[in-house]
């Protein structure tokens, strides 16, 4: 998720997908896929409300994902279960509350969110 309206057009992306709620992973991710599979590139697809709206694959990623966790790992421990997210395929879909997203990573599973907005409860 990217807040649009906050940090593209600065470039400031760590405010514009930084915002709570805004990184669903779950309630888990188990894969076997292997750095075999990693490095030929896995297929990611993404939706709409059932409608597509993004396909590509990890191999046309500018950077390279074997290379960026070994790049990650110098900086700081890596454990089981960590996450380095390396974002989606252009174009990015615009969403609004209500709306059903849906990624697919190939080999490694979907994730299927409903967008809503969080109430604040003044305190």
């Amino acid at each position: 998720m990217t807040l649009t309206d906050q940090g593209v057009e600065d470039m400031d992306f760590m405010r514009a997908k930084s915002v709570d709620t805004f990184a669903s992973f779950g309630p888990w991710i188990d894969t076997d896929v292997s750095p075999d599979q990693v490095r030929k590139g896995l297929v990611i697809s993404g939706s709409v409300n059932g409608v597509p709206s993004q396909l590509g694959n990890t191999a046309d990623y500018t950077w390279d994902v074997l290379e960026t966790i070994s790049w990650a790992s110098q900086l700081f421990t890596l454990r089981r279960f960590d996450l380095i997210a390396l974002g989606t395929p252009v174009p990015v879909s615009r969403v609004d509350v209500g709306d059903v997203m849906t990624v697919t990573v190939e080999g490694v599973g979907t994730l299927i969110n409903k967008i809503a907005r969080e109430e604040l409860i003044a305190s």
